[in-house]
């Protein structure tokens, strides 16, 4: 981990230096789960970049000129505590931001795909870190299932009529999310 913690900062440095007169800043923190996080950048009047490294889970974003020009990330799977059951796959009317899922592991609930995955499934996952959990993130849909008639208001209108014994009662969202989630283990 020590080698490419190194590396990530050379590359986030070498990304902002590159135009050889750029003011640049390299700022490193580590919090108490240990995952660092490295943001360098500068700014030249109508020319700007920034780049950051966070380490856990592994990302990896750039802007030059106010366009981002690459996305990298290896992240970690996404937990949904609490039931192993499919109304815990689906929000509550209260959620009016989406469905809270979590980066840290806990002990019973779901476990769900890397953000990443989620993305590519049609969702949008926000990170939206707590006071009490860093990994915090919502779940909701993204524009392409949004496209499709899959609202945050409609999914959530779904949860009271869920009946677990049958399918055909879950929202297309909650089914999708559990055919992609393993039981906590």
């Amino acid at each position: 981990m020590k080698k490419f913690t190194l590396l990530a900062a050379m590359f986030v440095s070498a990304i902002c230096f590159f135009n050889g007169n750029a003011h640049a800043q390299l700022l490193y923190s580590t919090d108490s789960d240990s995952n660092s996080t490295f943001a360098t950048g500068f700014d030249e009047g109508s020319f700007s970049a920034f780049a950051s490294v966070d380490l856990g889970p592994i990302s990896l974003t750039g802007t030059l000129g106010g366009n981002s020009f690459m996305s990298f990330s290896m992240g970690s799977d996404i937990y949904r505590g609490g039931g192993k059951t499919a109304k815990n796959l689906t929000p509550r009317p209260k959620d009016t931001d989406g469905l809270s899922a979590t980066t840290t592991k806990p002990d019973k609930g779901w476990e769900l795909k890397p953000k990443k995955d989620l993305e590519d499934l049609g969702f949008e996952v926000i990170n939206d870190p707590t006071e009490d959990d860093a990994g915090h993130v919502l779940i909701k849909p993204g524009k392409k299932l949004r496209d499709q008639g899959h609202t945050l208001e409609n999914w959530q209108d779904s949860r009271e009529d869920i009946d677990e014994d049958n399918e055909d009662t879950w929202h297309p969202l909650t089914k999708l999310l559990y055919d992609n989630a393993t039981p906590v283990k």
